[in-house]
């Protein structure tokens, strides 16, 4: 680590008089940063006191900011008001990664390998008394930093990468801050950065939960995804990456799932991604998620960790990552991707901005875009956007994500029809009871039309119109403005979608003399809104293909559950028989 040399209290932000008044404000406040440095943060005394502290005036709070003097980038900040300190920021993170040690121990093991001349002399002696430092530190050494330090095996310049990859988790999670502060204490010890050698070629290793089997690929498909990767489909598509992860029982992962990841392939300078899931007892399936889900810019990656990421590189400087997680309905066997961040780096400028969970607003449907961005040596900056937007990259042209703080703000919004809410999954019922005749049990995302809110014990509950179906749904289950539900049902997925496997017939109902509304060809397509013992209750969009919502103004009816095929999205229903 390098050294500090100066402490300067900089308050010129304050205006005279606002210094008067909250002098005493600003002195606890700088105490309290002190004392997170080397209480909190690990920081030692000599180290913590060669930070530069500032305090500005933002109205309502107090935002103080303090970094290294040599590291103006690394700006640690949090707001004072009210005598109360809040909204702590790290440059360096972390707090996400479920075996984050906390910055202590990272400085603390940091600290004691420069005292004793660990990486100058890596020797077995070193090794071992990396090992038992971590323990004392609780830091959860990664398996091939575990196996490597008790075998002799690995470098010093690999042991260093892998502490970080210990606390911090891989390197694509993290900071630019993360890693500077790698790179420094290479630098320290003379050594080189010392990653991976070849990322073609098949890799496998463990996560740090001992039951998670990971395999990347690049260029070459491992064998147990051959068959699948030589689907129809992807004739003439060549494979670049991808990863997956496996289990031998399931247990932990999407139920009814042993394995699930993500491959990219190209072809004429188009890219496609496309999802691999591993059914319990069944070999390995493929499906699209799109040719719209990937940049075409770029050197692509795809690792996992507790989700998976796509990073692009933008030469040595520049890097775009979206972390997604797949989901899978193991009752209609829909898989889809949920995007949960956007992140942007630029390790020259030092700026970065991500964009991730939507979150429910105060009152009444909707979602925001939450946008956090910093610029060289400025603490962050948060802001909120109110947007209703798909969040599946089955359902979205990443070329035209917002990828700015300005784009959040102009981004197009979905508004439901008047008078109407989403459900979050739940049964309609004929009576306001949960023992009145079931009518079906409704899929996340369902449009209803709410025509009264009727009183009930203990929640109330919602008179709705599904199309031509009338009943009762617990108003806790549908998000509507008014409603008592605390769920945003935008975050609860997307409609089932399915196609005819034969000529049939759309029924009224599922009794045998309810009519036909009217006659189905081979492949027509819809989104399935509710199952109904052995019968789908099921919307045909005006437009003939299924969208990211489902058309309110479509015509519903009933089909039989085994005569037709669903699926998470429209594309992946041409892939299907």
């Amino acid at each position: 680590m390098k050294r500090w040399i100066s402490l300067l209290l900089s308050l010129m932000l304050l205006g005279a008089n606002a210094m008067a008044e909250d002098s005493t404000l600003v002195k606890d406040a700088i105490d309290y940063a002190k004392g997170n440095l080397t209480e909190v943060y690990g920081y030692r005394a000599v180290d913590a006191d060669h930070f530069e502290f500032k305090a500005e005036d933002m109205g309502d709070y107090i935002l103080i900011t303090y970094y290294p003097k040599e590291r103006p980038d690394w700006v640690y900040s949090f707001r004072a008001a009210d005598g109360q300190f809040s909204d702590m920021f790290t440059p360096f993170g972390g707090t996400d990664y479920q075996h984050y040690p906390g910055q202590n121990s990272v400085l603390e093991t940091l600290y004691i390998a420069r005292d004793e001349g660990w990486f100058a002399h890596w020797d077995q002696a070193a090794m071992n008394r990396m090992t038992e430092t971590m323990a004392t530190l609780e830091v959860t050494p990664t398996a091939e930093l575990a196996s490597g330090l008790a075998d002799g095996a690995i470098t010093a310049p690999r042991a260093i990468q892998a502490y970080f990859e210990s606390c911090y988790g891989p390197e694509i999670r993290w900071t630019l801050a993360t890693g500077q502060l790698r790179d420094e204490v290479l630098s320290r010890w003379g050594l080189e950065p010392e990653k991976e050698a070849d990322k073609q070629g098949i890799q496998t290793y463990t996560l740090l939960d001992g039951t998670t089997g990971v395999t990347q690929f690049a260029g070459e498909a491992p064998r147990e995804l051959r068959a699948a990767f030589a689907h129809p489909k992807l004739k003439n598509w060549t494979l670049l990456c991808g990863a997956v992860i496996s289990r031998a029982s399931g247990i932990g992962m999407q139920t009814g799932l042993t394995g699930i990841g993500y491959a990219a392939f190209e072809k004429k300078g188009q890219r496609l991604l496309a999802t691999a899931f591993q059914k319990r007892g069944e070999d390995w399936q493929v499906l699209p998620v799109g040719e719209k889900a990937l940049l075409t810019e770029g050197q692509l990656s795809i690792s996992c960790d507790s989700a998976f990421f796509l990073e692009y590189s933008l030469g040595e400087e520049e890097k775009k990552i979206f972390t997604i997680t797949p989901t899978y309905n193991e009752k209609s066997g829909v898989v889809l991707s949920q995007l949960q961040e956007y992140r942007y780096e630029n390790q020259q400028t030092g700026s970065w901005i991500t964009i991730n969970d939507r979150m429910q607003t105060e009152n009444g449907l909707g979602q925001w875009y939450h946008v956090v961005s910093c610029a060289s040596g400025q603490p962050p900056q948060e802001a909120d956007f109110p947007v209703n937007a798909p969040q599946y990259l089955e359902m979205i042209d990443i070329t035209v994500f917002p990828k700015t703080a300005e784009a959040c703000a102009q981004a197009e919004t979905y508004t439901l029809p008047e008078n109407c809410g989403l459900t979050v999954g739940v049964h309609l019922r004929k009576e306001t009871s949960s023992r009145s005749r079931d009518l079906g049990d409704y899929n996340p995302g369902t449009i209803v039309e709410v025509l009264e809110t009727v009183p009930g014990n203990p929640s109330p509950w919602a008179h709705v119109r599904i199309g031509s179906v009338e009943g009762y749904m617990s108003a806790v289950y549908v998000d509507y403005v008014g409603s008592v539900c605390t769920m945003n049902a935008f975050k609860y997925g997307a409609l089932p979608v399915a196609k005819t496997k034969k000529a049939l017939s759309l029924k009224k109902g599922i009794g045998w003399l309810d009519g036909t509304v009217q006659e189905l060809a081979v492949g027509t397509k819809m989104h399935v809104l509710a199952q109904h013992d052995q019968w789908l209750h099921v919307m045909l969009p005006s437009s003939g293909e299924p969208g990211w919502m489902m058309d309110s103004d479509g015509i519903d009816g009933y089909v039989k559950a085994a005569d037709v095929i669903q699926a998470g999205a429209s594309l992946q229903l041409d892939w299907m028989e």
